[in-house]
């Protein structure tokens, strides 16, 4: 059954077509509605299309409006929507791709908005978007590759926010995000790679946030962040290596409880780290480095930085501290007197004394 939206009114009231069996509903040509109540379409678990272009006076929809249409697979919003509430598509559990280009004057996705959306595997979101809601994409377990940099005004994730999504194994973050909330990629156990490098606005990271990525075998934290808080990084099993940038002053208890593959934690500076904060990480207790970079000293990749080592060095030579040959992959650093040496060795040794180990020059 198709149903055709009124043109002469400015509202549907709430419960309008609760649980009522419509296959179709459409608004052809030019309606006065504005606004659709809570739960308008709520339950209508035989609608499978809902067309509201038509609707080009309509700027909000209300709470659970469209929740729980379990058949949906298609639906089209007008241009002029500014706001949706709670829920507004949770439960819609037959709809695949979701498409809101045209929603420009929309800044906010709300709380528990595609909330348990079981197919979901595309989204487009506003392009003026700021908020991504609390549990906006919770148990949206379809999802797979999320790609944010093009939305520049995005600078908040909200709690919970992609909870659950298990499929999701790619997330590109906006650059201008500032904060990520708690819990907001907690189990979300296909994702791989973690890369906030530039994320220059982002300061802390949210209790829990990437707890139970299993699957995290990379992760990059924003230069500029300064807090890790508590259970950031907890299970996160498959986490071998991390370095922590120098901007951080504090991580916070069970940071990185249970990564029982982490072997390696470099810090480039020196943060207040709680006596929990790497719990049950049985692999780490002998490599722990403190690496505080120095200023002068060049850093990076034996394969970027040969060109200019004097000496023997420049042809595959050898660190003078661990008495083994660069590799074009190992990570260097270049003393103001030309010697190279690998970093992690470096740094144990400057610690101890102030001079080159090749030639002896004084540093500072």
């Amino acid at each position: 059954m198709t149903f055709q939206l009124p043109s002469m009114v400015s509202k549907l009231p709430d419960y309008y077509l609760y649980v009522n069996e419509c296959f179709n509903v459409i608004s052809e040509g030019e309606n006065m509605i504005e606004e659709i109540g809570p739960n308008v379409f709520r339950g209508n678990c035989n609608l499978t299309n809902l067309d509201l272009s038509g609707c080009l006076k309509l700027t909000t929809i209300g709470p659970l409006a469209i929740s729980g249409c379990l058949e949906l697979q298609n639906i089209v919003f007008p241009p002029n929507i500014e706001s949706m509430g709670f829920s507004c598509l949770s439960n819609c559990t037959s709809l695949v791709s979701l498409n809101l280009c045209n929603c420009s004057k929309m800044k906010t996705i709300p709380s528990f908005y595609c909330n348990e959306q079981y197919s979901l595997r595309e989204i487009v979101f506003p392009p003026n978007i700021q908020t991504i809601g609390t549990c906006a994409f919770r148990n949206c377990t379809n999802l797979e590759m999320m790609n944010l940099s093009q939305y520049l005004q995005l600078t908040k994730l909200d709690n919970n926010a992609f909870l659950n999504a298990w499929s999701l194994q790619d997330f590109v973050f906006p650059p201008n995000i500032k904060e990520i909330s708690l819990c907001v990629f907690q189990n979300c156990t296909s994702l791989t790679r973690l890369d906030l490098s530039n994320c220059h606005q982002l300061t802390k990271l949210g209790s829990y946030s990437f707890s139970g990525c299993f699957s995290l075998r990379e992760i990059i934290l924003p230069p500029n962040i300064d807090e890790i808080e508590t259970a950031t990084f907890e299970k996160c099993t498959s986490l071998v290596s991390i370095r922590i940038p120098a901007s951080v002053k504090e991580i916070g208890k069970n940071s990185f409880l249970g990564c029982s593959q982490l072997e390696q934690v470099i810090f480039e500076g020196d943060p207040l780290i709680d006596g929990c904060a790497f719990d049950d990480c049985p692999r780490l207790s002998r490599k722990i480095f403190s690496q505080k970079r120095h200023s002068g000293f060049l850093y990076g990749k034996y394969s970027e930085l040969k060109g200019i080592l004097k000496f023997e060095q420049q042809q595959g030579g050898t660190c003078g501290i661990r008495l083994e040959d660069f590799l074009d992959d190992s990570n260097i650093v270049v003393l103001p007197c030309g010697h190279a040496f690998f970093e992690e060795e470096f740094h144990e040794w400057i610690l101890r004394r102030k001079i080159c180990p090749s030639c002896r020059v004084e540093l500072k």
